[in-house]
């Protein structure tokens, strides 16, 4: 058997307010569709956040409900898992993930409590709801959506549960929307040792959330993001999807991580200490850019240049809207961005390694002893924001965001 393992897809994010970027989201999600029928694969598996957001418009469900039915129409089972950016409000558990499976265009999975009791219960399709679904060939896939600060414990009680199990099928895959300890600088996630429980219950787990892929002892693996969500993902150029064929004899698997085609994005860094004047960095900084642009040969990118060290001259005088555009002819990008972080003349540049704003953001977090012992944590999520609002992106995301913390991280704050 061969399936198609893909995740954190957010259609319908306008990245930047950018239509085109909404629509390069729409392209990478219809080509993961193309690279599955090409395949000729038996399912394909969506491991969350096919969704940026979980009030979207009608033209991002009606791009999902198109892609989706071409799959159907060949007969290709979708199996998915709701993500941190697509669940339903707290007070209404339906969700857009819930409304395509009861369409029949998808098959949403997750287990839910009676009373203390974890039921892992087939998926019905009539009420569009259970925790796992057996496809034919003897391959079980189980699903759980995400849990949030709750995800541990989660994974605790799933391997209790499966070990309950009448039987072990020959296959059994696990799709879990969640991060992985040691993955991303300051980004916390599972243990090994805490996902270790389900090993002898799952032969493949199908992870999604983190946007840089990963994989772990031919058992563990994270295909990364479809499209880029933020200019630290242009680092990871082979996110993509897995191509997964199983071998049902040897109850094994080969899994072949294929990037995916998206618009590309650029990094550009230039150290402005050496210049005197405006119309040296403007000089000098254009030469460099244009360089850049002929060895690059990128089509319509999106390009961010960073402007570093120490400035010999009033930082009202720098020349940022002649170097954006300079940077939109040479490459004609399709967003071209500046991010200014040169110092002002007689200011000390920061000493190198260390992320000044970040240093001084988490010390006055680790004031709050409601946040000291996970105060990584929130620097990171206080300086995401942060970069939401830079980008411009849409409030109601940060809003939504915002609520999503405040809905797992309550109690902890009190």
């Amino acid at each position: 058997m061969r399936f198609i393992h893909a995740a954190d897809i957010h259609l319908g994010y306008s990245q930047y307010g950018e239509r085109e970027r909404y629509n390069d989201f729409a392209r990478a999600f219809l080509g993961l569709v193309d690279a599955a029928i090409a395949a000729e694969v038996d399912f394909v598996l969506l491991a969350g956040d096919l969704f940026d957001a979980r009030d979207i418009d009608p033209r991002t469900l009606l791009v999902a409900v198109r892609g989706l039915e071409r799959l159907a129409e060949r007969a290709i089972p979708v199996l998915a898992i709701e993500g941190n950016h697509e669940r339903g409000h707290w007070h209404d558990a339906f969700s857009w993930l819930h409304y395509l499976a009861q369409m029949g265009l998808l098959i949403n999975l997750s287990p839910w409590f009676e009373g203390q009791r974890l039921v892992l219960a087939p998926y019905d399709r009539q009420a569009a709801q259970g925790a796992y679904y057996d496809l034919p060939g003897n391959v079980r896939v189980y699903g759980c959506r995400y849990y949030g600060a709750s995800t541990a414990a989660m994974v605790g009680q799933l391997a209790a549960a499966l070990q309950e199990q009448p039987e072990r099928p020959p296959y059994a895959i696990m799709m879990l929307h969640a991060g992985v300890e040691n993955v991303l600088p300051g980004f916390g996630g599972l243990s090994h040792a805490q996902l270790a429980p389900l090993r002898s219950s799952i032969d493949y787990v199908a992870l999604g959330h983190i946007h840089k892929p990963f994989e772990h002892n031919g058992w563990l693996y994270n295909p990364g993001s479809l499209e880029t969500n933020s200019m630290t993902e242009a680092d990871w150029p082979e996110r993509g999807h897995y191509l997964v064929e199983i071998d049902l004899e040897q109850r094994s698997h080969t899994a072949q991580l294929v990037p995916g085609a998206r618009r590309e994005f650029v990094r550009l860094n230039h150290d402005l200490t050496p210049y005197g004047t405006p119309t040296e960095v403007e000089r000098q900084v254009g030469a460099y850019i244009a360089a850049e642009a002929q060895r690059r040969r990128c089509e319509r990118p999106v390009v961010e240049l960073t402007l570093t060290g120490s400035l010999g001259f009033a930082p009202g005088d720098l020349p940022l809207e002649v170097l954006r555009l300079t940077i939109q002819t040479h490459f004609d990008a399709l967003l071209a961005r500046i991010n200014n972080r040169a110092v002002p003349p007689g200011d000390p540049p920061p000493p190198p390694g260390i992320n000044v704003e970040r240093h001084v953001l988490q010390q006055l977090i680790e004031r709050d002893n409601r946040l000291r012992a996970n105060s990584e944590f929130w620097t990171d999520t206080v300086l995401q924001f942060k970069e939401m609002a830079l980008r411009h992106e849409a409030s109601e995301r940060i809003v939504a965001q915002v609520r999503d913390l405040l809905a797992q991280y309550g109690e902890e704050l009190g």
